[in-house]
């Protein structure tokens, strides 16, 4: 079954919803209630209350593409980060819920209903983390650099193993940042901390087990270490040995070293590219 909305990209899909983020290629709505969409399965009570609220991202028209070859893009993209999401869960990783998928023809754009993630992002926990300690220590400084103590650590480390088991399952996310990781408890409670990461925003992902590939996601989201958290590096080492010890198995372990040696090859690609262009 499919919906029959049939709104423009900047246009609200139905009076009880809010948009969230626009990019070039899909636009994000958190619809707060589905009773308003009355032809969504789920209205019915075979998937969500009524009052369940979801994510809606709707890939959209390009009127300079052929209607066509627009139409063909459009559901190959969302059948490819349904795909890749799908897989996540069939591996254990964990990310959003999918409630319905509408492909329609293509002709009038594509949606992907899911489940909305609670919680913050990693970029935005990094970024407003409260060290006590540091703060006492060196107020200034506390706030110009990333925080790296005993939580901070953690949650590298953790996401260091989510991706290498996202790579390990023959995923590649393609845009790998700290804002596409959601982190479901935020506050720190303990010393014994454990991050709850949900992996978001498959739109770029593909299916590829290639050890190049998964060098280039993690030098990615090393980038973005690097220029959204600054004093960041020993998070990003953090993340590295997670990656690589994530997973007690010899073939698995063998492979995050290949990967690892793959990425020390892209870096000098990257930097190559930034001192010649």
């Amino acid at each position: 079954m499919t919906t029959s909305l049939s709104f423009r990209p900047h246009s609200a899909p139905a009076p009880t919803s809010i948009l969230v983020s626009q990019g070039a290629e899909a636009i994000v709505y958190i619809i707060l209630s589905l009773s308003s969409i009355n032809s969504f399965p789920g209205s019915s009570g075979n998937h969500l209350q009524q009052n369940t609220p979801c994510i809606l991202k709707r890939r959209f028209r390009k009127s300079y593409r052929h209607p066509a070859l627009d139409a063909k893009i459009i559901r190959s993209r969302t059948k490819g980060e349904v795909k890749a999401m799908e897989k996540c869960r069939k591996h254990g990783i964990v990310v959003p819920n999918i409630y319905h998928v509408d492909l329609k023809n293509g002709m009038d754009g594509c949606s992907i209903y899911m489940e909305q993630i609670h919680g913050t992002t990693v970029r935005e926990f990094l970024q407003n983390y409260k060290d006590v300690n540091a703060e006492a220590k060196s107020p200034v400084a506390s706030r110009s650099t990333t925080p790296v103590n005993s939580q901070t650590l953690s949650l590298a480390q953790y996401l260091g193993q989510t991706i290498f088991s996202l790579h390990l399952a023959g995923v590649i996310h393609g845009d790998l940042t700290t804002s596409n990781v959601m982190l479901r408890n935020p506050v720190v409670t303990s010393e014994k901390w454990t991050p709850e990461l949900v992996l978001i925003d498959f739109g770029l992902a593909s299916i590829s087990s290639s050890e190049e590939d998964a060098a280039v996601d993690l030098f990615v989201l090393e980038r973005a270490f690097v220029s959204t958290h600054p004093g960041s590096e020993q998070l990003v080492e953090e993340m590295y040995l997670g990656y690589q010890n994530g997973v007690e198995d010899a073939k698995a372990t063998l492979k995050a070293g290949v990967v690892l040696k793959r990425l020390e090859a892209v870096r000098a690609r990257g930097r190559k590219r930034e001192c010649f262009g």
